[in-house]
């Protein structure tokens, strides 16, 4: 079976990472992801599943001002170290309906378009929204931060370095 850009399901478009064009020079959202480095990995809502960590305001690097969810939403906030910067990535966890989140972010931010482009984070509203299973990606340069496993991060990487 061949993919496609496009999917029957529910009559939305679905966005996909090509990797020719990022091989090609061209801006992708792909620079983002190859060769990242996670360094954590939360929930928010309700309840989270089995096993994972809740999202607490500690856990975000310091270029993120502020983050909160609806109670109902349901998303998955991941952490990303790459060549010099640190992502956010947020995830509607939820295959039926659409979410917000709220969030500031430190002047020098920038939001993560599907096409590799870049804009300004701290410019935008603070409240965004999400499709299904859509996501939003913000980033800033690499900076220490607040994060509560810090420590521990730091710790282990000195045990297992990294090729």
């Amino acid at each position: 079976m061949e993919f496609t850009p496009h999917s029957a399901a529910v009559g939305r478009c679905h966005h996909l990472i090509r990797a020719a064009e990022a091989a090609e020079g061209k801006p992708s959202a792909a620079d983002v992801f190859l060769g990242a480095k996670v360094r954590g990995v939360w929930h928010t809502g309700a309840q989270i599943p089995i096993g994972t960590r809740q999202l607490t305001s500690k856990a975000l690097p310091a270029f993120v001002k502020s983050f909160s969810t609806p109670k109902h939403s349901t998303v998955l906030v991941s952490w990303l170290k790459n060549g010099g910067r640190d992502y956010i990535v947020v995830v509607n966890r939820d295959p039926n309906y659409e979410m917000s989140f709220t969030a500031k972010f430190a002047p020098g931010s920038e939001l993560v378009r599907r096409d590799g482009t870049r804009a300004r984070a701290d410019a935008y509203e603070d409240l965004f929204w999400l499709e299904p299973g859509d996501a939003a990606i913000f980033a800033a340069p690499d900076s220490e931060s607040s994060c509560e496993l810090g420590e521990s991060i730091k710790a282990f990487d000195k045990i297992l370095p990294t090729p």
